[in-house]
């Protein structure tokens, strides 16, 4: 039988996991958010001034 394990009560201290995890933060904080918004800008109406997205 599996049981589910809140996340609140998991603490990954693996130096690799938390290597990876501010990898992960670092990339996804360098990525220009007005590219996510271009196809919902194009739905929407709304100019997107030349942006293109991802």
């Amino acid at each position: 039988m599996k049981q589910s394990i809140d996340q609140r009560f998991l603490t990954l201290t693996d130096p690799e996991i938390e290597h990876a995890q501010q990898m992960t933060v670092k990339y996804l904080l360098a990525l220009d958010p007005k590219r996510f918004l271009v196809t919902f800008d194009e739905v929407a109406g709304i100019d997107s001034g030349g942006v293109t997205g991802y």
